[in-house]
């Protein structure tokens, strides 16, 4: 599986992101996205191709959190 994408979302109250949906194609997880958080900044957003593992998910998981930690110091 080299092609699964994962909709990422920052949580409002914490500030870390978390996993939400995932699917074969970008454009579903697109529409997702824009159908169920349209009301969220883009930055708050971000799909990423985990290839449909579980390594691949929770590492990417923790790159972004890992960019907002050090972006806030």
């Amino acid at each position: 599986m080299d092609n699964y994408y994962t909709l990422f979302v920052r949580d409002e109250e914490t500030g870390t992101f978390h996993d939400e949906f995932g699917d074969y194609t970008r454009a579903a997880v697109k529409e997702e996205a824009d159908c169920t958080y349209w009301d969220r900044k883009k930055a708050d957003l971000k799909i990423i191709n985990t290839g449909g593992t579980t390594a691949r998910l929770i590492s990417a998981g923790q790159k972004l959190n890992k960019l907002e930690d050090e972006t806030c110091l």
